[in-house]
């Protein structure tokens, strides 16, 4: 068992595409007091002394006074996103965080960081369902992601073969907030009243 300090680990945050299906940017949507890349951002704090964005409208996110990085290649979605931040982070290890995940639990980190040094890549799965934009990477997977790029190949897991990726089973730990709640995506207004309401009674 591995357990990575916070200076050997930077976070990326994915801001994401064009939220179409919102109809606006869902990263600034107000979540409370803070808006939804605010909470993703105090979360990854936690945990990573160094934090990156990967945007392509760095002046939307001057507010965060946290270094943004454009993709390289452009219109990839979050593999694109993947690979610029990865390009441009020093450590070796990156903890990544989806924008459209607001209800993230800081305890879901833990296990990520424990996982032993010989994965590549470290991800949950949940109710059947991979959730690869949120997890422990190595940036020695550069390479492939580029090969990926490269042959339009552009879905997250198409580059996991053949690397060494632990996927943990959410459901096996005892955490306080369901797995149900953390991996709740935010991408429709529907989802973004059923977040506010979650948030509002106090359940994360």
């Amino acid at each position: 068992m591995t357990n990575l300090h916070r200076t050997d680990i930077s976070g990326l945050i994915l801001t994401g595409g064009k939220s179409s299906r919102m109809g606006t940017n869902k990263a600034l949507l107000p979540l409370g007091k803070i808006n939804a890349i605010t909470r993703i951002v105090e979360i990854a704090k936690t945990n990573c002394a160094q934090i990156v964005l990967a945007t392509n409208e760095p002046e939307k996110y001057q507010f965060l006074a946290l270094p943004c990085v454009k993709d390289v290649y452009k219109g990839k979605g979050p593999l694109g996103g993947l690979h610029s931040g990865l390009s441009a982070i020093e450590t070796d290890w990156v903890l990544v965080f989806p924008c459209d995940l607001p209800l993230i639990s800081v305890e879901y980190i833990q296990p990520l960081l424990e996982a032993e040094v010989k994965y590549d890549i470290v991800i949950y799965e949940s109710a059947g369902r991979l959730h690869p934009l949120f997890g422990r990477y190595n940036r020695r997977i550069l390479p492939r992601i580029t090969d990926c790029l490269e042959a339009e190949r552009l879905k997250i897991q198409e580059f996991f073969h053949p690397l060494q990726v632990k996927i943990l089973q959410a459901e096996s730990y005892h955490f306080s907030v369901s797995p149900e709640i953390c991996f709740m995506n935010m991408n429709t207004q529907a989802d973004y009243e059923n977040v506010k309401s979650i948030l509002e009674n106090h359940e994360v």
